[in-house]
């Protein structure tokens, strides 16, 4: 059994192989793949409080006491 195993590991370890060196010298023996749509969504931050403060009062560090 140990035998066996390390026969396949080998077949697909040269399998993967042939596979990557054919990809990238010559992709077009490989049948084309079909690119997928996938949605994006897009989302858009909320506008600035004036001045770069945030809405609630508090500077970027969370604290409103003083020099940093």
């Amino acid at each position: 059994m140990y035998r066996l195993w390390l026969i396949f590991a080998q077949a697909a370890t040269v399998a993967v192989a042939v596979l990557f060196v054919v990809s990238t010298f010559h992709p077009e023996w490989l049948p084309a793949r079909k690119a997928e749509r996938v949605p994006i969504a897009v989302v858009q931050p909320a506008p600035a409080a004036p001045n770069g403060l945030e809405a609630t009062g508090e500077d970027r560090h969370g604290s409103n006491d003083g020099p940093e």
